[in-house]
């Protein structure tokens, strides 16, 4: 039986993309866009998609995924952290909190290291989790451009130490941590960009390039997710 994974704020499906690549079965998404919700669709028929994340359902799962809105902490916007109405970090706690998975994995902009990470850290710490933040680029996968990206994993305390530990080929330049050079994974054959162009291509028709690039640009990089989650499930 494959191990579940539930994704919040699903975007276009670069988590589930990256879970199928490595074995886990994605049994639900939460996604309010409705361009996005429509690719979801598309391309998973059969999974749900619960949509506000705060209405998410308490389900069983050994993984939950989530690239949690970035615009409170983007060096593109005003950067109001927690103040701005958009952080919704809160709404994924819970849903951890109630779901209870193994692992966690999360995704932000690098805006976020000196606003909110270390709260986030301390905020999985207070329901039981151990957590490591990771910075990893989209140029670390092969990409042409950096699109620095921080990545939070987590892991339930019942699993020992030596089981939970996940190896990744990395090298630590400081806090969080930075992984580049020698990756490898079935992900790794496409151009990551023109796969999720792919991805967020056309629906019915002629698509609208203006949801396809939003959603593009929102996606997560799927093979970094994947070499992360490569790791995580050799220890489910």
């Amino acid at each position: 039986m494959k191990p579940k994974h539930l994704d919040l704020f699903s975007g276009i499906g670069g988590f589930a993309l990256a879970a199928q690549a490595v074995g886990f079965e994605t049994i639900g998404f939460s996604e309010i866009d409705p361009y996005a919700s429509a690719v979801l669709k598309k391309h998973w028929p059969d999974i749900p998609n619960y949509g506000d994340v705060r209405t998410v359902p308490t389900v069983g799962c050994d993984l939950i995924t989530g690239g949690f809105p970035c615009q409170p902490f983007s060096c593109a916007g005003k950067q109001r952290g927690s103040a701005d109405d958009r952080f919704l970090w809160p709404a994924m706690l819970d849903v951890i909190q109630r779901c209870r998975p193994a692992w966690v994995l999360g995704e932000n902009v690098a805006g976020i290291i000196d606003m909110e990470l270390h709260q986030c850290c301390l905020d999985l710490a207070s329901i039981g989790y151990d957590s490591q933040p990771f910075n990893i680029s989209a140029c670390a996968v092969g990409a042409d451009h950096r699109r620095e990206r921080i990545w939070i994993i987590a892991n339930d305390p019942r699993l020992s130490v030596e089981k939970s530990r996940v190896a990744l080929p990395a090298r630590q330049i400081s806090e969080p941590r930075n992984i580049g050079g020698g990756l490898s994974g079935s992900l790794w054959r496409f151009n990551w960009q023109t796969y999720l162009a792919e991805m967020a291509g056309e629906l019915y028709g002629v698509s609208n390039w203006l949801d396809r690039s939003k959603a593009i640009g929102n996606a997560i990089v799927p093979q970094v997710a994947e070499v992360i989650l490569r790791e995580i499930i050799k220890h489910l």
